[in-house]
């Protein structure tokens, strides 16, 4: 009789362990549902209704107006599908990872349609849709009506990371050389590495003159054409873009080269907006073609790059396929965990496949997009170099 009792109680506690377990994992998908809610809702409507139409930029940013009209809430004109104040450190990660959270709901999903959780299901069902709108565009087959056009620029950028010293030169010469851009745009170079990358790059245009132009600290940028280049300003803490102008056959067209401080930790954050906001600021007072490039330490999920978009279009949405990863690049990426109260000596481990996208080629209205590839090679860096092709249109 004990041991049957015994037996019974094992049996009730093992059985009750089974079902906290369960109702512990249904838990967990109510709080990410109830986030991924919370973060859309307050993305595309509290943040404009609390602050009644108008938002500040820190750190000396001018006062972007937005307002409610027809319905719609605009900016300056222009309808705002995701802008938020991606200060904060849980909305600003759950942009970076939103592709992967949506093979999380596919998972809960399952889960809650298994265990017939109808509430559920239809409280996980409206993130997963809206995931899916805003990444589907980048998977369906992009057509563009070729226009009449004056001659076409091959544009690569690339962070070659200013902090890693076991490079492969060899590598970053052989695929330069393969491809042979007419512009490419170099961020963190580090003044000890500049020989080792200028040199072997000195017959890459076949035997044409190769034309430099490197700006040192802040971001440490190096523009390189087949094109003679102009410098046009100098680079400050505010203003992290590298700026040119390149003499083609056709005309002159600006390049310039943006790199700003990463948000991360939070503190860095107003530097970094600093930046994105003057950056814009310069987008609109110019008329000229444009190409924009650089490692933008942000993803397409930020109000950052809503911000540029608004004057600019980016090559990888325009003509592109996928989701677009550079990010990180490396066999093992060591980023620094920016959790508030960690010592920042702790680190955090990421697998070999890169899961953000925040290497950019922008372009005015003045061009036409071709293509657009990632090339997935290693050579030490922990950013992979982007490819586009660009037509200047007559």
């Amino acid at each position: 009789m004990v041991i049957q009792n015994l037996q019974n109680i094992k049996n009730k506690s093992k059985t009750l362990w089974i079902l906290i377990r369960q109702e512990g994992v249904f838990l967990s998908l109510w709080a990410i549902g109830g986030w991924l809610w919370f973060y859309f809702l307050t993305r595309v409507l509290l943040f404009e209704i609390l602050f009644q139409g108008y938002y500040y930029i820190t750190s000396g940013c001018t006062i972007w107006h937005r307002r409610l009209e027809n319905g719609l809430i605009l900016w300056d004109g222009y309808p705002v599908l995701a802008a938020f104040d991606t200060f904060y450190f849980p909305i600003r990660i759950t942009g970076y990872l939103l592709p992967w959270l949506w093979f999380i709901l596919v998972i809960g999903l399952i889960f809650a349609i298994t265990a017939r959780r109808k509430k559920l299901i239809l409280f996980l069902a409206t993130p997963f849709i809206v995931i899916i709108i805003i990444f589907l565009p980048l998977f369906l087959p992009q057509q563009k009506k070729l226009p009449q056009i004056k001659t076409t620029f091959k544009v690569m950028s690339y962070n070659i990371q200013y902090h890693k010293r076991q490079k492969d030169f060899e590598k970053i010469k052989d695929f330069i050389h393969k491809e042979k851009p007419d512009i490419l745009f170099i961020q963190e170079l580090n003044p000890d590495d500049i020989d080792s990358l200028l040199l072997p790059l000195h017959d890459l245009y076949d035997g044409n003159e190769l034309h430099v132009d490197i700006r040192h600290d802040p971001g440490h940028h190096a523009i390189i054409s087949r094109y003679p280049i102009q410098p046009v300003d100098e680079i400050t803490r505010h203003k992290s873009t590298q700026k040119v102008i390149l003499e083609t056959p056709v005309g002159s067209i600006l390049a310039w080269n943006f790199h700003p401080q990463h948000p991360i930790p939070s503190k860095r954050w107003p530097f970094h907006y600093t930046n994105i906001c003057t950056l814009a600021r310069d987008i609109r007072n110019e008329k000229n073609p444009l190409i924009l490039a650089g490692d933008f330490n942000t993803t397409d999920q930020s109000e950052g790059y809503y911000i540029i978009q608004k004057y600019l279009k980016d090559v990888h949405k325009e003509i592109g396929y996928g989701l677009g990863f550079t990010f990180p690049a490396k066999k093992y990426s060591a980023l620094l965990t920016p959790f508030p109260g960690i010592n920042y000596s702790f680190w955090l481990v990421f697998p070999n496949h890169p899961f953000v996208r925040i290497d950019y080629i922008f372009y005015s209205q003045h061009f036409h997009p071709y293509s657009f590839r990632i090339l997935p090679v290693a050579t030490g860096s922990d950013h992979f170099p982007i490819v586009a092709e660009v037509s200047l249109l007559e």
